[in-house]
């Protein structure tokens, strides 16, 4: 049998708003996954986005990345330890000068998420146009991380470097294993 899919919860964001969270879903499910559409306000082609869980804002998050911005491939990652930063890095997203009514979209992949004896392992992978509608002019990313975590993940926030810009929307699914 396969996996199935439940939508739990919709966020639509205005103009303005630095940060969306994922509150109060049910913890009967294995996994979840978020799918998102996301652009910034910041006047640039690209701005940073990342996620937190229980809003934990200590450097519990390690992270390896694959970033491709089509005209060369690069890797990075937490060599030396967990992330000082106090959430996991999810790459880039659209900024404002990007092609016009261009998002970047990604799909994010939380195992276990309501386990409470095991750290929680995060697969994404996204990407996005800067510039025009020609090869050669955008970017894609492939994420793991880990939230070296007991606790079960009762929220998940995502926040821009900049405020998100009208029309970002991210939903998030409950996962049941088949």
């Amino acid at each position: 049998m396969a996996n199935s899919f439940e939508k739990i919860q919709e966020l639509t964001l205005p103009t303005g708003v630095a940060t969306a969270t994922f509150t109060g879903f049910p913890s009967t499910f294995t996994d979840l996954c978020v799918i998102y559409s996301a652009r910034t306000v910041r006047s640039s082609t690209e701005d940073g986005m990342s996620m937190r869980f229980n809003g934990d804002t200590s450097s519990a998050y390690k992270r390896a990345t694959i970033y491709n911005d089509y005209s060369a491939v690069s890797a990075n990652g937490d060599t030396s330890g967990y992330q000082t930063s106090c959430t996991t890095s999810l790459g880039n997203i659209t900024g404002n000068t990007a092609l016009a009514n261009s998002f970047a979209n990604g799909f994010i992949y939380i195992s276990e998420y309501a386990s409470t004896t095991k750290f929680k392992s995060v697969h994404w992978r996204g990407g996005g146009q800067t510039n025009s509608d020609t090869a050669n002019t955008g970017y894609f990313y492939m994420n793991s991380s880990c939230w070296a975590s007991t606790s079960a993940i009762t929220s998940i926030t995502f926040i821009a470097n900049n405020n998100f810009a009208s029309g970002s929307l991210a939903t998030l699914y409950g996962v049941t294993k088949g």
